[in-house]
């Protein structure tokens, strides 16, 4: 309904070791919701493609697990830390230590190029080419230009790459967890909702005047710029969607609470 935070549908990572690949990680995952139109024309992958796939709640720990301690790299690197920071907080699972390197912002400190895209800059560096915007293709891209732009400050599989990352700022997956709204008296219940699991009955208004009472499971709170929404289960649909709470007139717990009007 209103600016979701992005699903995960594909996860994948590659281990490397010097300038040798020792590694695979890779799997499609199912969102809980049907899949964008406009994201399946960029990479391929629909609702048929993820039905039975893992729900991202298993394939992060899984992830996490392949990962371990070791150090990553991912090009817009933000972009990625927040949906993966966003399944997290979907799943409460604790975001790992790992620090992220971006190879796009390392590229625009080592070279010159028309566009920072991990497409042109593949081309451009003429690196293996190959499948673009699947996960593991673009972890193989990732690897590749990784130790092309190593290379520009000395052999590349001798620059240890801590000490690239302790020269280029990294990133972490805490700093891209959703940020969570403060609630006011007359939605405080959502809170305990969303750690109970239980459903409540929203009075939501639709477009001016018209309104629709709602039963929904709540899963997330989150904060978009500057506005407040609520990731929930829409019971009459069965699908996820997202609300804002400033639509939200009314709200009833199904623990018996009256119904509050904000």
């Amino acid at each position: 309904m209103h600016a979701p935070l992005d699903r995960l549908v594909e996860l994948a990572g590659v281990k490397f070791r010097g300038g040798e690949v020792v590694a695979e990680f890779s799997t499609l995952v199912d969102p809980g919701s049907p899949i964008a139109p406009e994201a399946t024309a960029i990479h391929g992958i629909d609702d048929a493609a993820v039905r039975g796939a893992p729900k991202a709640s298993d394939a992060l720990a899984k992830f996490v697990e392949f990962c371990g301690a070791a150090p990553l790299a991912a090009h817009n690197a933000p972009f990625d830390a927040g949906v993966l920071g966003g399944e997290m907080a979907r799943t409460r699972l604790e975001p790992p230590g790992n620090r992220i390197l971006d190879t796009r912002l390392l590229a625009k400190a080592l070279l010159q190029a028309d566009s920072y895209s991990l497409v042109n800059l593949v081309k451009q560096l003429g690196l293996p080419a190959g499948t673009h915007h699947r996960a593991l293709a673009d972890a193989h891209h990732v690897f590749h230009l990784l130790r092309r732009l190593i290379g520009l400050l000395g052999e590349p599989d001798r620059v240890p790459f801590g000490e690239v990352l302790r020269r280029k700022a990294p990133i972490a997956f805490g700093d891209y967890l959703p940020k969570r709204p403060s609630l006011g008296d007359d939605l405080r219940p959502l809170g305990p909702a969303i750690s109970s699991g239980d459903p409540v009955t929203i009075d939501y208004a639709i477009d001016g005047s018209k309104r629709a009472s709602l039963q929904v499971t709540p899963r997330l709170l989150f904060e978009r710029d500057g506005v407040a929404y609520m990731e929930a289960l829409c019971h009459l649909s069965g699908r996820v969607k997202t609300y804002r709470l400033d639509r939200i007139r009314g709200l009833r717990a199904e623990a018996g609470q009256g119904l509050l009007f904000g």
